[in-house]
């Protein structure tokens, strides 16, 4: 399959206001000037009704928000939003995140309407739900893109004159100062909410901190991050004058999965206390209705909790056909409630993991099975033999599950409530000691595989009919957009096969990796490595090459290109990263892409090796012996005696 031929795509780089290059300037995103146009008002408009002070429809109380959990809500006007707002009730959210989109309350140059954001707002606070609210989307009269952009792009983009933008701001604080406190500048700044520079996000953040806080000085300000938990990004940007401009960091982990949120925001926790402070909330958080997603959604809260997150806002998904429908209500409501105390700490024994929450009476204790065998968790009020512990006789241990209350009394002998893959809640006057550790709550830590974390190299890739990895992880990654690769026979191997296609949309040119975090882990670019990637020769002159896509100290970027040459043979191609990151911020550590080529790309194998500092000494290898390094196009080295198996006929 071939089709027309193109360069080596430069991604357009749109990242959070931390990260010191993540949104790099680009051709695309910064349009030419406009035309002149009549200069914007010094001030806001004179005798704009909307400056003046909203009333207070709701309660003052509300301005402050009372749980851990809120919902979003899609909508930019009340229909329709009473169903909305009702699951998110059940589900435990005591606020939700509304958007005041500029381009509907100001769509001419001129007075403010504020009627439709009102009635949402209203809504909300009229059922004692808290608010958040998300400033941005500019109008077209006011956006920096002409005509030669979509209505939808000039939206994205910022103010042609900041004064407008400061404006907007000052009117929307004003308005809903009586209801709203907490803040959210722009949406979540990726490429379909945002069109620009680094700079430009850094003017746009400025503007709405300096104008918002000169209208309440008790106002709360959230930026949200590109995504991905970036801690390259969090490392640079603090000390700088930025970060002090706003009170919360909004996270966007790029997994659902509670375990592999440990890492990433214990790390957070670590940069943190290295300098001021933040506020940390996940701001982008999709929760499908399963069971399965649900029961998940409930763990990642905890761990979330546990690890110094102080709120999440989530966005309940439709569930996908052919899927059970969960129950919010049961399975994440009280496990929200739980979490709105104090974190108290961590206990793991016997396969169970559990996380204290409040003292005393109130104290909950939200454990779940981590194991495939059953999990028997042990809760008390005074600890026997280390893990092992005792409850009192007659004590009452309500467990919460499934929305249904059950009690258990426990006796003088060890008892055990067991603890199945889904959260419970137990209420139980359990010993704070064995949650804590000197007096400080436990925190859960990052699993270290010490295969990994003392090996010199990780590795995939064909071995016969099996594709094998070994710390370096590709075929969980297989159903990522751009990366459905299939096993295929040429070159008398097996290989793995991108699938180019005539419709750039349908291509699947990319090779995702994973490095295993016990190899490498955020060290802020002090390890160089070299990832030598094995394909065969093209098969036509021209048609065939790669680079390879990493997660850099400065955001995701690009090797330089590898051209393939036409020969039925295997060659082995090494490339040295030296700025490497790799912290699975967008869900993977790099990828191989083909993108680009006309002819499919059939590889092999790929090695990750990390290698000594520049300058350091390196051994002499004994005469006559193979370099370790290959040379560009190096021919790979002949395959084992054993001959691979063919495909059948």
């Amino acid at each position: 399959m071939t089709k027309r031929h193109c360069q080596p795509p430069c991604l357009l780089a749109l990242a959070a206001l931390l990260a010191a290059a993540c949104l790099p300037a680009a051709a695309k995103a910064t349009p030419p000037k406009p035309p002149a146009r009549p200069a914007p008002p010094a001030a806001p408009i004179i005798g704009d009704p909307a400056l003046k002070p909203g009333p207070p429809r709701a309660p003052h109380a509300l301005r402050e928000l009372a749980g851990i959990l809120g919902g979003d809500l899609e909508a930019r006007t009340a229909a329709g939003l009473e169903s909305t707002l009702a699951a998110y009730q059940g589900a435990g959210c005591s606020f939700v995140r509304v958007r005041i989109d500029w381009s509907r309350v100001q769509p001419q140059l001129g007075p403010y309407q504020w009627r439709e954001a009102d009635q949402v707002m209203n809504l909300a606070l009229g059922k004692g739900l808290g608010v958040v609210a998300v400033l941005g989307c500019t109008p077209l009269w006011a956006s920096r893109g002409d005509r030669r952009y979509e209505p939808r792009e000039r939206q994205c983009m910022v103010a042609r004159d900041p004064r407008y933008w400061r404006a907007f701001v000052t009117s929307a604080v004003r308005h809903f100062k009586n209801r709203v406190r907490y803040w959210q500048v722009w949406e979540q700044p990726v490429i379909q909410n945002f069109r620009g520079t680094r700079g430009d996000y850094l003017a746009l953040v400025q503007g709405a901190s300096e104008a918002a806080r000169a209208e309440d000085a008790s106002c709360r300000l959230m930026v949200p991050e590109h995504g991905g938990i970036d801690l390259a990004a969090v490392d640079a940007a603090q000390g700088k004058p930025e970060w002090g401009r706003y009170h919360i960091l909004g996270l966007a982990p790029a997994s659902r999965q509670a375990s592999e949120l440990v890492r990433p925001l214990a790390t957070l926790d670590q940069l943190l206390a290295e300098g001021p402070g933040k506020e940390l909330w996940i701001s982008e958080w999709q929760v499908p209705r399963t069971g399965a997603e649900l029961a998940e959604a409930a763990k990642s809260l905890t761990v979330a909790r546990a690890l110094g997150v102080s709120r999440a806002i989530m966005r309940l998904v439709p569930t996908p056909a052919g899927e059970a429908e969960g129950d919010p209500q049961a399975v994440l409501a009280p496990v929200a409630a739980a979490c709105g105390s104090a974190y108290q700490g961590f206990f793991q024994a016997g396969g169970a993991a559990a996380y204290a929450f409040g003292q005393g009476e109130q104290m909950r204790v939200v454990a779940w099975r981590e194991g495939e065998a059953a999990a028997p968790l042990h809760l008390c009020a005074a600890p026997v033999q280390g893990a092992a512990i005792l409850c009192p006789a007659g004590t009452i241990v309500t467990v919460s599950k499934g929305g249904e209350a059950a009690s258990l009394t426990v006796g003088e002998e060890p008892a055990a409530v067991e603890i199945g893959p889904e959260p419970m809640v137990l209420a139980v006057p359990a010993a704070l000691e064995c949650f804590q550790q000197e007096g400080q709550p436990r925190r859960p830590a990052p699993v270290m595989d010490e295969r990994w974390a003392k090996a010199e190299a990780v590795s995939a890739g064909m071995q016969d009919t099996q594709w094998v990895e070994q710390g370096l992880y590709n075929e969980r990654l297989r159903g990522r957009p751009g990366g459905k690769m299939r096993l295929a026979w040429s070159g008398w191997r097996w290989a793995l096969m991108t699938n180019i296609s005539d419709v750039d949309a349908d291509d699947n040119a990319w090779y995702y990796f994973d490095v295993d975090d016990s190899f490498l882990y955020f060290d802020r670019g002090r390890t160089r490595v070299e990832v030598t990637v094995e394909v065969q020769g093209s098969f036509n002159p021209g048609t065939l090459g790669f680079n390879i896509f990493y997660d850099s100290t400065t955001g995701y970027r690009f090797s330089p290109w590898h051209a393939v040459g036409m020969a039925p043979d295997w060659y082995q191609f090494a490339t040295v990263l030296e700025d490497v990151n790799f912290a699975n911020r967008a869900g993977y550590d790099f990828r191989v892409s083909a993108t680009g080529s006309r002819d499919n790309m059939f590889l092999g194998s790929v090695v990750v090796r990390k290698l000594p500092p520049e300058g350091a000494p390196t051994a002499t290898p004994a005469e006559g012996a193979p370099t370790a390094t290959p040379a560009e196009g190096t021919p790979a080295p002949p395959p084992a005696e054993q001959a691979p198996t063919p495909p059948p006929g």
